[in-house]
């Protein structure tokens, strides 16, 4: 009975022990594909999640928006999603997730009725803010056969209490799935990381330097 109980618990990966911390770039405008994969690409912590990393991440930020380029190094399937987790205000004090948290699901292709990307947060009190329009969310699919590159701008009015000038860190959290190589996440593998935005990393805004 013991032992069973023991095999049903999931194992505890060194992120669960650990906060990630990064540092997030400034950019004057939407930089190129290049820059972004060469300057602003996100750590890899794949290995502290025990996953198998199959794309890079890079973001970006101006006082406009939020930057966000997903690299495959594969064709997608048309099931291949991203979810983008941000917290405008990173606080770790609280638990669940409240008006400050957003999740942002983005299509690899648009399905029926469906738009390429919309907001998704589900607030678990009465601390909300309105969901952005989906419209208002950008989104360029780029297919190179060999490879795809999925571009999402978040304009600043999509992000409540995004305020750089005042707050300058950002919790961050991101899931990819992929119908051939299952799930990547970035800063916590939680099944329900939505909920639980202290586990996002905690991002500091750097308006100079390169960050390695």
């Amino acid at each position: 009975m013991t032992i069973d109980l023991l095999e049903e618990i999931n194992p505890i990966l060194p992120l669960d022990c650990f906060a990630v911390q990064c540092k997030l770039l400034y950019t004057k405008n939407q930089s190129s594909i290049k820059v972004m994969k060469k300057i602003f690409l996100l750590p890899d912590t794949s290995k502290l999640l025990h996953e198998i990393p199959f794309a890079e991440v890079a973001m970006a930020w101006n006082e406009q928006a939020i930057y966000c380029d997903i690299f495959f190094d594969r064709p997608l399937d048309p099931t291949d999603k991203i979810e983008l987790f941000f917290d405008t205000r990173d606080l770790k004090t609280v638990s669940f997730t409240h008006r400050f948290c957003h999740q942002f699901l983005i299509l690899s292709q648009q399905v029926s009725d469906e738009t390429f990307a919309k907001e998704i947060t589900a607030f678990r009190s009465e601390d909300v803010h309105p969901l952005c329009l989906a419209e208002d969310i950008q989104v360029d699919l780029q297919d190179n056969r060999r490879s795809y590159t999925i571009r999402v701008v978040i304009p600043a009015h999509c992000l409540h209490g995004y305020d750089p000038l005042q707050f300058s860190r950002i919790g961050i959290n991101y899931r990819l799935h992929s119908q051939e190589s299952g799930l990547q996440h970035f800063s916590s593998a939680y099944r329900l990381t939505e909920q639980h935005p202290r586990y996002w990393a905690s991002c500091e805004l750097i308006k100079g330097g390169i960050c390695i």
